[in-house]
């Protein structure tokens, strides 16, 4: 019996710390990435901007990257009309999510937004980041 005791003991402290060895730790996946702009929204949900190929719209390709440091530091860059954010950011895991906190310098707006993965029916998987702002919604993929 102390055998059969001993042999549960082991697998109730083995078992979480070889389930936790395996999690993709999210912040390293959100680092290693380089985002660009999908398309920007009104909080209605009105497409004001898009980089969609299947997008009937006729707008130039916006240019829009966001980028994350180790020191948490990111870069959000308007390349289309030249202006830059910067700040501190930090992630937070929340239930099966990731919430993401930009904090601007030389203002007091804080950004907040959502890392997730997105499946698709043909199985494909795309990283994507999910920003709202007072008056927009930002969408950003990977950019490969």
């Amino acid at each position: 019996m102390k055998r059969y005791l001993t042999i549960f003991c082991l697998l109730f402290i083995l078992c979480p710390m070889l389930c936790s060895c395996n999690s993709t730790d999210k912040k390293q996946e959100i680092l290693k990435h380089e985002w660009k702009i999908e398309f920007i929204s009104d909080l209605d949900g009105n497409i004001l901007k898009t980089n969609l190929e299947q997008s009937d719209r006729t707008d130039k390709k916006y240019d829009m990257v966001l980028a994350f440091g180790e020191d948490n530091y990111f870069s959000l860059s308007d390349k289309t009309n030249n202006k830059k954010w910067q700040g501190n950011y930090m992630i937070e895991k929340v239930n099966s999510s990731y919430k993401i906190d930009l904090y601007c310098e030389d203002s007091e707006t804080v950004i907040t937004g959502v890392y997730g993965i997105r499946k698709y029916d043909d199985k494909t998987e795309i990283p994507s980041i999910i920003l709202q702002t007072e008056d927009k919604i930002l969408s950003f993929i990977v950019n490969e």
